[in-house]
């Protein structure tokens, strides 16, 4: 289903339905499926052929798509268009929120995280890298308890990148 093209980056949600929205680079709903657990009901794109995408800007990619508990949509998404390798420069927005209540029509909510991660020991992190954006939730809820990315410090470390865990400030 994520052939030619449709899905690069793929992230799906099972809703409680048991429905199926995959979302793919740049925001797009890339795949659908009425019933996650048989095959013939999953297309490509939104549900029943309905355009759907978030604009072109900010370019974005690695989206994590989720549901909270009134149902509505929400992604998480690496900013390409911030800095994305910050070369050391403090507060790069690299993570962009977007929303949406029925999951066809998506809007940007703004900054979802930055490169400058604090501490629990006080100190503070500052990345060169920070993709790949995946939410670890309460379990049985959909509450958000931490936020998980593919991180980089660069400088003499090169390239090599880690999972970064996150706490989430508030969440219960």
């Amino acid at each position: 289903i994520w052939a030619d093209g449709h899905g690069e980056n793929p992230s799906i949600w099972i809703t409680k339905n048991g429905s199926v929205w995959g979302m793919s680079r740049g925001g797009n709903i890339a795949c659908y499926a009425s019933d996650w657990s048989d095959l013939s009901t999953w297309t490509h794109g939104a549900p029943h052929g309905a355009k759907t995408s978030l604009s072109g800007s900010p370019d974005a990619e690695d989206p994590f798509i989720y549901q909270d508990d009134d149902d509505h949509f929400h992604a998480l998404l690496h900013n390409l268009e911030g800095p994305h390798m910050c070369g050391g420069q403090p507060d790069c927005m690299v993570g962009t929120h977007a929303f949406s209540e029925d999951g066809l029509q998506w809007q940007y909510g703004g900054l979802a995280y930055t490169n400058n991660v604090a501490l629990t020991d006080g100190g503070a992190l500052l990345l060169n890298r920070r993709e790949r954006p995946h939410l670890v939730f309460h379990e049985g809820t959909r509450t958000p308890a931490a936020l998980s990315n593919s991180a980089e410090v660069g400088g003499p470390f090169g390239d090599r990148s880690f999972t970064l865990v996150q706490p989430i400030v508030g969440a219960q």
